[in-house]
């Protein structure tokens, strides 16, 4: 029996109910044989073709349309500004809601001065929403609290911790990439060569070796027909020319695209991929996206970006067949642990997404494009540090401030360990 059967004939036995507990479907999972717990069982077993069947098969369940409409399930999580909002009475955002940071204090607000930003939400599924919520953990005075009465960081005993959220809480950060609703808008995409690229900083999309051109107008069976495209002070000749239909997208009211002009990232992304402000009957083209799922001893982290090579990438290994467009044109990785297994040079896992961490700084041989989620979410802590620069691996607390005695872990959630983004109550 070939591997990939062995992989398929553990989901077909023991993730029914895993896959649905995951993402708040079915009561709380536990194991049915050996370890008592079945993520931390796959997490040793560093079996990447296991790990990669169990990230695709909560990827179907998350992009599956709810009951109550013909929109993914995700579209009705709730939006980071609502997690940290006064009044929990206020009226629900509409999906995808505000932008990342737009609901922090404006000293917090990212500046986007010498980066290359695209749209990005962060969403939150009911049961991490409530956790957080309940708990106060939105309010700096409850940190403050917590850093002093806390339990004990079960790995790091001179910290406190905020606690482990629900095994069925799961967060998910978007990437988007702004469309004209008219004409051909080109898009950066990620290929092989890149990856070899080694720039300072990393290498962010604007030096990317291909492009598409993205157009409303085409429909979705049409032929591949070439386009010339101008973007970032470059000339793609005869690049692809693809459907909107092949992205999972949003059409812009005027009230959103106003609404989003008014953040500095959103509106920083609008300009460089237009070359104006968004407006009415623009889309947002979903290009990349995370998901964290809470359950077993460190959770699933997996992470999937648009290929116009979906097909025959790498990254699509075993991906469902029956997964439908759009969602099949993205790929996926995934990591259980921030060293295993093994990259095959050796060294810690890398589990990374271009367009998020693609151009981000390293250290200790890593950077964006050789990073590990987990390894940067480890580092979530209370008061706030700066999640830069990358790094792979296992923690290092006696360099690493994040690690320092007497901070509080916050449960590798990077939003809850920027205080300032709490406001006041």
């Amino acid at each position: 029996m070939g591997r990939a059967a062995v992989g398929s004939r553990w989901l077909t036995t023991r993730a029914a109910v895993l896959i649905a507990a995951l993402l708040h479907l079915s009561p709380a999972l536990g194991g049915s044989s050996g370890h008592a717990d079945p993520i931390e069982e796959l997490r040793l077993s560093a079996n990447l073709e296991r790990q990669r069947d169990l990230a695709w098969q909560l990827f179907s369940r998350l992009t599956a349309l709810r009951a109550s409409g013909n929109t993914p399930s995700f579209t009705d999580w709730r939006n980071e500004a609502e997690l940290f909002a006064k009044n929990s009475d206020a009226p629900r955002m509409a999906f995808p809601g505000a932008p990342i940071g737009a609901g922090f204090l404006p000293s917090m607000q990212p500046k986007h001065l010498g980066d290359a930003p695209i749209v990005t939400f962060v969403h939150y599924n009911p049961d991490a929403y409530a956790f957080v919520r309940t708990h106060g953990l939105y309010r700096k005075q409850r940190l403050d609290e917590l850093m002093r009465t806390g339990a004990r960081d079960p790995r790091f005993p001179d910290q406190r911790s905020i606690g482990e959220l629900p095994r069925t809480a799961a967060i998910m950060m978007t990437g988007w990439w702004p469309v004209s609703g008219q004409g051909v808008t080109p898009l950066p995409t990620w290929s092989a060569t890149d990856r070899t690229i080694r720039l300072a900083g990393g290498n962010s999309y604007t030096n990317w070796s291909s492009a598409v051109g993205i157009d409303p107008q085409l429909s979705e069976s049409a032929a591949n027909p070439s386009v010339d495209l101008v973007f970032a002070g470059r000339t793609f000749k005869a690049a692809p020319r693809v459907s909107l239909q092949r992205f999972y997208h949003v059409r812009l009211s005027q009230g959103t695209a106003a609404q989003l002009m008014r953040n500095p990232g959103a509106r920083k992304a609008a300009l460089i991929a237009l070359g104006r402000p968004l407006r009415e009957g623009d889309f947002l083209a979903l290009v990349a996206l995370h998901l964290a799922t809470l359950a077993g001893g460190k959770g699933v982290w997996q992470t999937h970006w648009w290929d116009l090579q979906a097909a025959s990438s790498a990254y699509g290994l075993g991906r469902p067949p029956a997964l439908p467009t759009p969602w099949s044109n993205y790929v996926m990785d995934v990591t259980l642990d921030a060293s295993l297994p093994r990259d095959p040079d050796g060294s810690p896992r890398t589990c990374f997404n271009p367009w998020f961490e693609g151009a981000f700084p390293g250290e200790r041989g890593s950077n964006g494009i050789r990073s590990n989620c987990l390894s940067c979410h480890d580092r979530a802590s209370y008061p706030r540090t700066d999640f830069l620069p990358i790094h792979r691996g296992e923690p290092d607390p006696s360099k690493d401030p994040a690690y320092a005695a007497g901070r509080l872990r916050t449960a590798r959630i990077w939003a809850l360990a920027n205080p300032e983004t709490a406001p006041p109550r």
